[in-house]
Formats: structure tokens, sequence, C-alpha cells
């Protein structure tokens, strides 16, 4: 039994240890290990990718990285899913030809959460062999040799017994995710026996065009054209030497179902056909020949709707007789048939063979490797520029929506010929409760499709939405309470029918939510929320505290709302206390609304009449007369507050002040109010400056000035109160010129002379309380 060449694990950089770390979180089911992409002639080709995650995730990336530096080009970071339904992804990756570690990485909320690798993946040349033994790699004493190159791969499924010569339980449908390496017994499936030439061959094509090979082997022993073309019916048809009779549709059934099962995932660049040995011993004709052979070709690509590539050997030798008519058919075929490519001549290869008929590698001579050397000169670089391969066609990727929160319906966006799902049913649609879900379907051609792979359970968003108030759980009755989810890429399923990311609940009862795919997939439920709605409080009152509403500026004024439910309080003035102080009249009405909740208030307050009085400006102050002193006010005021050495003189109100005492004088203007409540409001300015009063002891009580009179006006000011006095003017001849009368005598008093025009001396007599003074005066 063959086992497979273990190589060693190359040394994997401390950054991709990491990302190993996170493997059991992306499931790759496509591609598989050593499997290999078709390219085209660009050398360009898709890898087709689909698997699972555990988790969500908004995106699914990949990348090529070459095995071995010059083996391929390095890819960027590529979404191929920004679409995660189910918690499958499906895309592409195109590369150039190489031999690569292909690298996927899920990403959420541009954060990289899990990577996994598919560590040899292949962008190369894919080949189906097809003919007879020296095709399938039949012989006694073979010696085959392996490939050296670890990019040479072959199908591994193989259903032949070499021991019978027979098939054995050929499947319907071939699998996609077996492949190896080619030592030197191994068979290539589906039919292969041994690596025959094809190891060596791949060798050479890996090292000629630096890209991974792939081989199929669907050849099958002892097999002539008219048995290829008599099982394409499944007429019965036997084996020319012994007799023995094929299985039914064998050998084309082998081959068609191979086409059928790679082409459209894998693609591939030819059949390598190398058979003719036996119509030339049947002695088949050349028109015969050529005839089977082109509708061998032509059944090929009927059956896969695709002009699949044929490179035909020119093949006859049998136990050392050539055929000519044989060759000369192929060559027919190859230079009529369009898409047909001159494969090797063989006939003069290891002419003399052991056995008569097969090639082998042994002491005398290596006719494997002249072979496998033969058919690399054949594959020439105007082959792979000129003949354009068949390339893969992709993936089919599984529509769903849920009918329940147990039940899902799978199906497709297209129409195929038939459909086989994972559980074997052959319906379109599928209706499933559980279990891993893909299939195999079928197209127009009977090409297989292959498709993505979704668990049931994950269609259904596994994390559940957390609900919240957007302001508040309670709201105003009459009002509606905001309800939202989080954030999703899905969006949200209330209990109460709506979809929205935000409701508004204006009942009381219990609200939760699930968040809902597209596909109309829900998640767990959410929390719950009760929303409570409270009535809006009465209409609020304000009290005053410690004040009647009438203060000086600057003074304070405090309200207070009565408010015994202890509601959210809002002053007109934007504050929020319980009470309220101010300073200063406001430039809007004081009211108050008190709120059970955020968004239910009472009724405004009627509005608090209130006064902040100015205080009057700062009077100055001056001497109005060697006995008094005045405040000049600067506004209408209704008293002052006089002022010695910074006591005050309570009894003094009025503007002017008889002065008794030397000192400093100051003096403040007082505003008086009658308030609402029958206070008196008393606002006060500042002090003013200080006077400095000295009394003139010499003028013994009285003054009379100025003297001389310049402007015929006469002041006299006394230190005290005087009654009843009479002032008289005599000139010098004693006559009485002038005389007036003051009840009271104390601030200074202007007698106004100008009229008189008097000039020169004069005597200025005053009789007050029983005394006489006269005072000289000159009058200018």
């Amino acid at each position: 039994m063959y086992q497979p060449v273990k190589y060693l694990i190359s040394i994997v950089s401390f950054y991709l240890l990491g990302l190993m770390l996170c493997n059991a979180q992306i499931n790759i089911k496509i591609p598989y290990e050593k499997s290999v992409f078709q390219r085209n002639n660009n050398n360009l080709g898709n890898i087709y990718i689909t698997g699972t995650l555990d988790q969500d995730a908004d995106r699914v990336e990949a990348r090529l990285v070459p095995r071995i530096a010059n083996q391929g080009q390095q890819t960027d970071w590529k979404v191929i899913d920004n679409v995660i339904d189910g918690l499958s992804f499906t895309g592409s990756l195109e590369g150039s030809g190489g031999w690569y570690r292909l690298e996927v990485r899920a990403v959420q909320s541009e954060q990289i959460t899990f990577t996994k690798s598919v560590e040899r993946v292949g962008i190369g040349e894919v080949f189906v062999i097809a003919g007879q033994s020296n095709a399938q790699g039949d012989g006694n004493n073979i010696n085959a040799k392996a490939a050296t190159d670890e990019r040479v791969v072959a199908f591994e499924p193989n259903y032949f017994d070499h021991r019978t010569a027979l098939i054995q339980n050929f499947p319907a449908t071939l699998t996609i995710d077996k492949f190896t390496n080619l030592g030197s017994n191994t068979n290539i499936g589906p039919l292969g026996y041994s690596a025959w030439c094809w190891g060596e061959l791949g060798d050479l094509l890996v090292k000629k065009l630096n890209v991974p090979v792939l081989f199929y082997n669907a050849a099958l022993s002892g097999t002539s054209t008219e048995n290829w073309l008599s099982s394409i019916s499944g007429k019965d048809t036997y084996h020319l030497f012994t007799g023995q009779k094929f299985e039914k549709f064998m050998p084309y059934h082998a081959l068609r179902r191979t086409l059928h099962s790679m082409l459209s995932i894998y693609g591939m660049r030819a059949i390598l056909w190398h058979q003719g040995e036996f119509d030339g011993v049947s002695r088949l004709t050349e028109q015969n020949y050529y005839n089977n052979l082109r509708d061998l070709i032509q059944e090929t690509r009927n059956n896969v709707g695709e002009k699949i590539p044929w490179v035909v050997a020119r093949v006859s030798r049998f136990q050392g007789i050539n055929y000519p008519s044989i060759i000369s058919a192929q060559n027919n075929i190859i230079n009529n048939i369009e898409s047909v490519w001159a494969g090797p001549t063989t006939d003069d290869i290891q002419p003399f063979r052991p056995d008569g008929a097969h090639f082998e590698n042994n002491s005398s001579v290596n006719g494997l490797s002249q072979l496998a050397d033969a058919w690399n000169l054949s594959l020439t670089n105007n082959f792979f520029s000129q003949i354009s391969p068949v390339v893969a066609k992709g993936l089919a990727e599984i529509k769903y929506n849920c009918l329940s929160s147990t039940e899902v319906n799978f199906r497709f966006d297209k129409i195929y010929q038939s459909y086989l799902w994972s559980n074997n049913s052959s319906n379109s649609q599928l209706n499933a409760s559980d279990g891993e879900i893909s299939a195999i379907l079928r197209d127009g051609y009977s090409n297989l499709i292959y498709t993505n792979q979704i668990k049931v359970g994950s269609v259904y968003p596994k994390i559940a939405p957390t609900i919240t108030p957007s302001v508040s759980i309670v709201g105003c009755v009459g009002k509606s309470v905001e309800l939202q989810a989080n954030p999703s890429k899905y969006e949200v399923n209330w209990n109460n029918g709506l979809i929205a990311n935000k409701i508004n609940a204006n009942q009381v009862g219990q609200y939760f939510a699930s968040y809902r795919s597209a596909q109309g997939c829900l998640s767990p439920k959410s929390n719950d929320l009760f929303p409570v709605f409270v009535n809006a409080p009465q209409k609020p009152t304000i009290d005053l505290l410690n004040s009647d509403g009438y203060e000086c500026l600057g003074n304070i004024i405090k309200f207070k709302v009565f408010n015994p439910q202890n509601h959210d309080v809002v002053w007109s003035t934007g504050q929020k206390t319980q009470e309220l102080s101010i300073t200063d009249n406001q430039k809007i009405p004081i009211k108050v609304t008190l709120y059970s909740n955020y968004d239910c208030p009472s009724p405004e307050s009627d509005t608090l009449k209130y006064r902040f009085l100015s205080n009057p400006k700062t009077p100055n102050i001056e001497k109005t007369g060697p006995f008094s002193v005045k405040a000049i006010e600067l506004e209408p005021v209704q008293k002052f507050e006089w002022f010695l050495d910074n006591n005050p003189l309570t009894s003094q109100i009025q503007p002017d002040l008889f002065v008794n005492s030397n000192g400093l004088y100051s003096v403040k203007a007082v505003k008086s109010l009658l308030t609402t409540t029958n206070r008196v409001l008393e606002c006060k300015s500042g002090v003013s400056s200080q006077l400095s009063i000295t009394k003139d002891r010499n003028l013994f009580g009285i003054s009379v000035y100025a003297n001389p009179v310049s402007d015929g006006k006469v002041k006299i000011a006394a230190d005290r109160e005087l009654q009843n006095v009479i002032v008289s003017i005599y000139n010098d001849l004693g006559q009485k010129e002038y005389e007036t009368t003051f009840e009271t005598l104390k601030l200074p008093v202007e007698i106004d002379l100008s009229a008189k025009k008097i000039t020169g001396k004069r005597i200025l007599k005053m009789n007050y309380m029983g005394l006489t003074r006269s005072f000289p005066l000159i009058f200018e």
C-alpha cells in the first residue's frame, strides 16, 4: 500500500504561529490541501474559497503567499466576502501561477479576529489522462519514477483493481478533496496504475513552467476506440484479447464522470490521449479510427458544454509492429479538429519492449523516462499560449430564509438540472432544522457544481441585542418612552411587531427584541424592559424667603418652590435647585416648573413679582460757609446720612449740615421705597469723600462775607441757629438803606443788594435775641 511521503514542517515565523492559535475559529471547506486550479493563458487563475466561521465577522479576506520564493507572486489581502450570512463565506482570489499557502482571515470592526491557512494550493496546469495501458500505467516491471517536486500532485482515490483488471464501485461523483504527491507507486486516480511517466513529466513541466501540475488518470488498459465509443451509450463491449466484457459504460464512464466531477471547480488544460495499439492489431481502418476518435472528442465536449482541448499522441506499436494507418488517422485528427494538439510520437520509444506492449524503465533503457521527455517536448510553450484551457466556473452559494425559530429553507437563486443535498434530498429546495447543509448540483451538462456549507444553527444570529431606554425608562402619561437596541448589522425585531433600531413605547408592559437577519432569522431575545408612566406634577407655587420681594441692588432675594414630592425643578433662569437666589433684576420673569420625569413637566408657575431698587450715586460734598457743608446729590434722593470722623450723625438727614465740631465730614445719599408690605426700603449710595472742617473762633459765632463785596451779594452764616434776626444796611451817614428779617438763621443766607448798586463803605447790623452786632463792609 502506498504511504504518503512525509515532508518536514517548515519553520514558521512568530507571526504565523500567532495566527495558528486562532485556527479553530475558521473552517475552510474549499480549497483542499494540494488542490490545483487551472490558470489561463495570461498565467492568472482563480482559487475558489468557501468555509464557515465560529463567530460572526464583517468580512473575510484572503491572500496568497508563495511556499518558496519565486514559486508564485504574493497577493495583497483581498476581500472575498463582505456579506457573511449564516457564518458561511464564499468567494474567490485571483493569483498568478504558483504554489502557495492560502491565508484566510476574518475581520470584525476592523480587528482581525480569526485566521487559518491551507498550506499547499496551486494555480497551474490540470490534465486528465485517457487511453489504454500505456496511458493508465500498466505493465509487469514498470520501475516508474516518483516526481521529485512537491508541486506535482495527483488525484488520489482509485477504483481500478489491477489483479482483476476490473473497476471497483466507481462512484457517481468523484470527490474533490483528496490529492497526493506523485510517488513511484502512486496510483493516479480514478483509474491510473503507478506513477508511469507522469511523475517525471510533472517534474519536467514544473521546471519549465514554474507552476504546479495536477493529473487525473481515466485511462483503461486493453481498450480500443471501439470500446470507448460503444461504452458512451452503454453498449456491451469486450476486451480484444481476453474477451472479457467491460463494465457497463466503461471505459468512457470513468472519463465522463471525472470531467463532470472536477471541471467546474478546478478547470483543466487538456485531455492527454495515448491510445492506438489495439486498433492497429484489430486492423481498424484509418477512417474508422478517425471517426471513432473524432466522435469521442466531440462527446467529451458535448458532455461538459466546453471545447475541451485534446493532446493526441501518435501511437500504434504493438508486439514490435507499427500501424501507419492508425498514425495517419491520429495526424488527421490533429490537423482537422479544432483545439487538438499534436502529442508525442511514441512508437519509436523503447521499440523492443519487454512484454511487447508496455514501456518500462530497466537496466537497458529508461523507456518511461523517454516517454516523459517526449510528452514534455510536445507540450511546448506554444501549446500553453495557443491552446485555451477550460477555466473553473466556481461555486454556487446557498440561499436561505428562516421559516421559524427552528426550521430553515435552503435554495439556490438559479435552476439546476439536479440537486443532491447533504441529507440525500434531491428536491430543488430543502427545509431543515439541524445539521450541516451543502449540496452538489448538476448544471445543464451534468457538470457538478459545488456549494458552500451552512450549519443550520448558524443562520440564527447568535448574540442577543441589549435594549435600553434612550433617556429614561420612566415616561409621562400621554407620551412615550423611547427604547433602543445596541447597533448591529441586523435589523431589530420587537415583540410588539415593530422592526426598527428604536421604538416608542406608550403603554406599560413587557418589551424585548431580537436581531433579525435579512433572511428573517431571529437571534435569542434580549433583556426585558418595563416602561413606567407617571403623571405630571401640579402647578407649583413660589415662596419668598426672608424678604417681601423688594431689595436694594446687590442684596439677595431668595425664592423657594413648594415641592413636597421632591420632583425635579427647573427655574426660568435655568437653575435646577429647590431654592433660587438672585441679586439683580432678571431679564425674564421668575417662574418655575416641576418635572416628575424628564418629559413630564407641570404647568408653569405664576410669575413672582420682585424688585431690586438701584442704589443712588455717591454724592459730592462741599463747604458752603464757615459753619456748614452740603451734599451735592447726583440724582433725586429722599435723605442723606452724615458722618463725622466716620461716625454717623444720626439726626442729620438734610443735604445741608450745620457744623458744630471740627473734623472730617462725609455723606451718603439714601433712596426710600414703601413696599407692598409697608416696609420702608432704604438703598444707600457709597460714602462720599471726606471734607476736613475747622471752625474759625475769631468770628465769634457769626460771619458776614464776602468782604469787600464785589457782586452786590452778601452772605451771612452763624454757628448756631438764631431766631428773628433783623439785618440792616447803613451808609456812612447813618442812613438805613436796606433791611430784612429772618425768622431763623443758621446756614448761610444770601442778601442780594446788587440792584441797589451800592458802593463804598457800609455798616451791616444784626439784631437778634436782644443783641446787636455791626459788621463794616466795603462795596466795590
